[in-house]
């Protein structure tokens, strides 16, 4: 109905012009912001799904508390951040560059027990007095504090790092959450940010959104937020300026974002430790192969990924994927894996010895796959 006719219904010209106005701002800012997220990496269905929770709502039309909450949070989420990564840009405080991940790993996580197979309530008996985890494998020594770390939280951050989409590079106490330089807290730092949603992680590990799944999976995104990882020694050259000082920690990921159960979108920002294990020290993990394995399977897949050739004992295996199983069970299963891992052309692969006066050795070498990326991990000292 044109502005003419309305107004022939008894509405003032005036209010209808600033009507008009106000839409048209409404549809501006909406393309900018549409604009804004695809460059940053965002699906053409994630950002359509967006633009239907920022709808402006019909004010005689009922909404469900929940529903409304859910929406709001969510726009204002997107907003907000866009807006707060425009402003320090815009300050000087950081530049923003946009990442194309290709299933990096870090190569330290994939050589210490810091995500292991097996029950989480198991996994009590490993802490020290201090609530925490020690590990020590040939690669590396720390503690991790906080909550127990299991493979299904290990798909969630593989998840999470397959999502990446900006870095910020600059000022570390000026980033969405004020971090420092791992080496020297004047120079400059880099951290990546992301923004998701539950049902997209679940899309990219291949399983159905919404249901129980959308709780679990929350859960597990809070559980790595709550994990802080100290290493006291690493074989990282990547690390090398930093464990010269002593021990360093580092988070797995910081929640930018704040009551989570009220939010369909993850704000995620990956520290600077995890950012230069992704620019300097990783491993490639093939989600395609990773779906054919047991969480044991997984495990050991990691580890393996993480060598170009591989002669280890089984005992040392067990020892670098924290399995919890008595040693016969492992044994079985890795036998299982690795013929899992040669029939789909991942590995060629020999296991001697005989368990008693000769330990069991598995050995072995990954092997080209067509269509896979065919870099290495960026090899770390063995």
């Amino acid at each position: 109905m044109s502005t003419t006719a309305k107004h022939q219904q008894g509405t003032p010209i005036a209010l209808l012009d600033s009507l008009e106005k106000i839409q048209q701002k409404f549809e501006q800012k909406k393309a900018r912001q549409a604009q804004q997220l695809l460059e940053q990496g965002y699906t053409p269905e994630l950002v359509r799904e967006l633009e239907a929770e920022a709808k402006p709502r019909d004010p005689g039309k009922k909404v469900s508390p929940h529903k409304l909450g859910r929406g709001a949070t969510s726009a204002r989420l997107i907003e907000q951040a866009q807006l707060q990564l425009f402003e320090g840009e815009q300050r000087g405080d950081f530049k923003q560059f946009n990442i194309e991940p290709n299933s990096e790993y870090p190569s330290l996580l994939a050589r210490v027990p810091v995500f292991a197979p097996g029950q989480r309530s198991k996994m009590a008996a490993r802490l020290d007095k201090d609530l925490a985890m020690h590990f020590e494998t040939g690669w590396g020594k720390g503690r991790k504090f906080g909550p127990p770390l299991t493979i299904y939280d290990e798909d969630t951050l593989l998840a999470i790092l397959g999502l990446r989409q900006r870095q910020l590079v600059g000022v570390g106490s000026k980033m969405p959450m004020p971090v420092m330089h791992p080496g020297n807290p004047a120079e400059e730092t880099n951290v990546q940010v992301v923004f998701t949603t539950i049902g997209e992680i679940q899309e990219f590990l291949g399983l159905t959104k919404g249901g129980s799944g959308h709780n679990r999976r929350l859960a597990s995104v809070k559980r790595l937020a709550g994990v802080v990882i100290e290493f006291t020694r690493a074989s990282d050259p990547a690390m090398n300026s930093v464990i010269k000082g002593g021990s360093f920690s580092t988070k797995i990921i910081d929640l930018v974002t704040q009551d989570l159960e009220k939010e369909s979108c993850l704000y995620i920002q990956l520290p600077p430790v995890m950012v230069k294990w992704l620019s300097h020290s990783y491993t490639y993990i093939e989600m395609d192969v990773r779906r054919h394995l047991t969480d044991h399977g997984k495990a050991i897949h990691k580890f393996l990924a993480s060598q170009r050739n591989f002669n280890v004992t089984i005992e040392k295996l067990k020892e670098i994927t924290g399995s919890l199983l008595p040693k016969r069970e492992f044994v079985r299963v890795t036998r299982q894996t690795m013929k899992t891992l040669q029939s789909i052309g991942w590995c060629e692969y020999s296991i001697d010895g005989n368990g008693r006066s000769k330990p069991l050795v598995l050995k072995g070498s990954r092997l080209p796959r067509r269509g896979a990326s065919q870099a290495a991990s960026r090899d770390l000292a063995k």
